[in-house]
């Protein structure tokens, strides 16, 4: 009878002997899952999307996506990622760009030499606009070396994606509590500024003087003549 306490354990059901992995099924909405797609490319077999803002929007990509839409983070053969915050980036004179798109590859990885100048990726050199650089599907589920260099690349793109929109979601934060100290500190000048005005336009009419509980001088001669000319009219 086996040990329930021992160390043996049932290896896993996803890996292969030879070192490769076999990526699990998608999520079906029959299992009581969700399917999740791509909001670039539409496909649902991506088996993992990953967070990225693109066009300050936040994205679910698969990982085909990722490196498409970003040619200039990663060299295209041997998928290493390229920070460009980094100081371990190459010198631009080891890289050879691609002709038709901002992609960069080594030049140690590049293949032989062809008669032609000009250097095509081989996204642009396949002339699909569709290339896949992750091609894991119902029929291919094996995860070798390049498929895993492609997924940690793209897994990187999306972190290095997303801890840049926390800087710039930080920042217009930042930028919204100035704007909205400065506008309550201009509404309160302005209520200031109407209340000041308010007590001056009362002030300008001033307030008739008593002097020892009756009328001043000015305004005595004032009633004086008011009476005298109701006296003339009551004559008349």
């Amino acid at each position: 009878m086996k040990n329930p306490n021992s160390d043996e354990t049932t290896p896993n059901s996803n890996h292969k002997g030879n070192g490769t992995v076999v990526a699990p099924g998608s999520v079906s909405a029959g299992g009581g899952g969700v399917i999740e797609e791509c909001s670039n490319c539409g496909t649902k077999k991506g088996w993992v999307l990953h967070n990225v803002r693109h066009r300050a929007t936040l994205r679910r990509f698969c990982t085909s996506c990722v490196l498409r839409l970003h040619p200039a983070y990663f060299c295209p053969f041997c998928f290493v990622f390229r920070d460009h915050n980094s100081q371990n980036t190459p010198p631009p004179n080891l890289l050879v760009s691609c002709s038709k798109c901002p992609s960069l590859s080594h030049g140690d990885c590049l293949p032989r030499p062809s008669a032609s100048a000009a250097f095509l990726c081989p996204p642009c050199a396949s002339g699909n606009p569709n290339y896949s650089f992750f091609q894991l599907d119902d029929h291919n589920k094996v995860l070798d070396k390049r498929l895993a260099a492609v997924l940690l690349c793209a897994a990187n793109i999306s972190a290095a994606s997303m801890s840049k929109a926390v800087v710039t979601s930080r920042a217009e934060a930042e930028k919204r509590v100035r704007e909205a100290a400065f506008a309550r500190k201009r509404a309160r000048e302005a209520l200031d500024r109407l209340v000041l005005l308010s007590s001056r336009g009362k002030n300008k009419t001033p307030p008739i003087a008593f002097n020892n509980g009756g009328l001043d001088h000015k305004h005595q001669l004032i009633k004086g003549e008011f009476d005298h000319k109701v006296k003339l009219e009551l004559k008349e």
